[in-house]
């Protein structure tokens, strides 16, 4: 993932439940790095801006899809 993109929670990612993050919220890429070898699972961390201030710092980027940029974000699935 790169700095910009707009992206949302996975469906199976308990990270919007355990947040109270509605499903449908969007969010955007602040951040996006990759932790030193030793932690080969879940590398790539993204940190991610959404509504109302919330942002949320060093999660997986595998718990979001990225919503393509030439979609209308209300309608993407």
């Amino acid at each position: 993932m790169r700095t910009g993109q707009i992206v949302r929670f996975r469906p199976a990612s308990p990270v919007a439940r355990d947040w109270k993050i509605p499903p449908e919220s969007l969010g955007t890429v602040v951040c996006s790095y990759e932790l030193l070898a030793r932690f080969r699972a879940r590398k790539e961390r993204i940190d991610v801006s959404f509504a109302r201030g919330l942002t949320l710092w060093g999660r997986p980027a595998e718990d979001f899809e990225i919503i393509p940029e030439d979609s209308d974000p209300a309608k993407a699935s």
